[in-house]
């Protein structure tokens, strides 16, 4: 009997386990182990809705702005990757770029003269995708951070714009706080006219906003009610451009510039020509002293300052100009010292620039400026400069 009951028992679990359902995978789990040919092609293309959601954008110190600026989309490839900071960098600076997680080869990457902006071009053909541009910015006691962003690339948009190809001249309207029309292409050689319609103050300026160099001559003074500004594109490429004075506002503009058709209007001035301050100094002892100088900070709209940062100059100069791209406000101000005492200067602030005169009887010495950029919203914003006096040198 005994035994009996074992045989049922063994032949009841025989059962059971023959008639449990057998689990079935789900449509994740078998895309995990199996990508349909659709997921495969989606990894190898991104589509537009994925190229959108790019990695966060990490900062690195003394960071600025850059061009491209993050998330932005353009319809051809940027001609270059410019990223730009307040503090001098060191020639052990990187940048690295990637293009759908494919490492793009990248032309020489470069300082600005200055030191104060890290660049490199992108090949012409890098092609539509997800571009993630990773940099080191490193200063001169070798210290380096370590930044990131992203942009993309897609040649469909190029369809909205407006073409209007051929034409030496174009007319863009600003209305009601926008560019009409916003996006266009353009032969090389054409010259864009903006008229302002609004009761408000305009300004046209080149990306990255508020270093505006990724086309610098493209940088307007500001443009009241019925005036105009007018800029001849002649370099092949997108260009991307802003009002400075409506930036929440989301005033942004494009224009493709294609360099077939080619125009024989030739290029006229920008407006607002940067003057080459006097270098009273030779380069090789300037370079020997800038080790020895405080930083150089550069506050946003700077333009460029007599003396420029680290000029060895033999006699003192009879007034410091800082020269801005946007109109400053009263409370702007310079504070200057000699050897870490106070100066007692005359500042003078005017539409675009600070001014300050220096005492008829100032001696040699290391000569630190600091100045405050105030703009008409009451925001303010701090830089630096220095430069030395020393009469032994000559001029």
């Amino acid at each position: 009997m005994k035994h009996t009951w074992l045989f049922f028992g063994m032949l009841a679990m025989i059962v059971l386990i023959a008639c449990a359902p057998v689990a079935t995978p789900t449509p994740d789990a078998m895309k995990k182990e199996s990508p349909t040919a659709d997921a495969m092609m989606n990894k190898a293309t991104p589509t537009a809705e994925a190229m959108m959601k790019a990695p966060d954008q990490m900062f690195a110190a003394h960071f600025v702005d850059s061009a491209p600026m993050h998330n932005q989309a353009f319809a051809l490839v940027p001609d270059k990757v410019l990223i730009n900071f307040n503090f001098t960098l060191d020639e052990t600076s990187s940048i690295a770029v990637t293009k759908d997680d494919k490492p793009v080869t990248l032309g020489k990457v470069m300082l600005s003269e200055r030191k104060f902006s890290l660049s490199a071009t992108l090949p012409k053909d890098a092609g539509d995708g997800s571009y993630v541009v990773k940099y080191k910015a490193c200063w001169p006691d070798k210290s380096c951070h370590d930044g990131l962003f992203a942009f993309k690339v897609d040649s469909k948009m190029k369809g909205s714009y407006n073409d209007l190809t051929g034409k030496s001249q174009v007319t863009i309207r600003l209305k009601e706080v926008k560019f009409a029309p916003a996006t266009l292409v353009v032969s090389n050689g054409t010259q864009v006219t903006w008229v302002n319609d609004d009761s408000v103050t305009h300004f046209i300026n080149s990306d990255p906003h508020p270093s505006h160099n990724a086309l610098s001559a493209l940088n307007s003074l500001e443009i009241k009610k019925d005036e105009s500004y007018s800029f001849t594109f002649a370099q092949p490429g997108e260009w991307a451009y802003h009002c400075s004075a409506h930036v929440p506002q989301n005033m942004v503009g494009r224009v493709i510039v294609l360099d077939d058709q080619k125009l024989t209007t030739m290029p006229t001035k920008a407006l607002m020509e940067k003057p080459t301050p006097t270098v009273a100094a030779s380069a090789m002892k300037k370079k020997e002293a800038l080790d020895k100088l405080p930083v150089n900070l550069i506050a946003a709209h700077f333009v460029l300052s007599n003396p420029d940062h680290a000029d060895i100059l033999g006699k003192a100069p009879e007034k410091i100009h800082i020269e801005f791209n946007f109109n400053l406000h009263a409370a702007s101000n310079i504070e200057v010292t000699k050897d870490g005492k106070p100066v007692t200067i005359k500042p003078a602030v005017g539409q675009f620039s600070i001014d300050a005169v220096i005492p008829s009887d100032a001696s040699d010495g290391l000569y630190v400026v600091k100045y405050k950029a105030c703009w008409p919203d009451r925001s303010c914003h701090e830089g630096q400069f220095a430069f030395r006096v020393d009469s032994k040198m000559g001029m």
